[in-house]
């Protein structure tokens, strides 16, 4: 949580009406999907890519 762009994203998960711990394995599973995308193709972390605004 200490990311921008992961505290922004949980704050869209909340304003969307989810709760605490919903948001967290949302962002948990996002972020699991990014590590293992990375490992395959070799790409690095771009957060911006990542949390693009209107993504969800």
């Amino acid at each position: 949580m200490h990311d921008k762009h992961i505290q922004s994203y949980y704050k869209t998960l909340k304003e969307q009406g989810r709760a605490h711990k919903e948001a967290l394995v949302i962002i948990a599973r996002k972020l699991l999907r990014m590590m293992f995308h990375a490992a395959q193709t070799g790409e690095h972390y771009d957060p911006n890519r990542a949390f693009a605004v209107g993504k969800a």
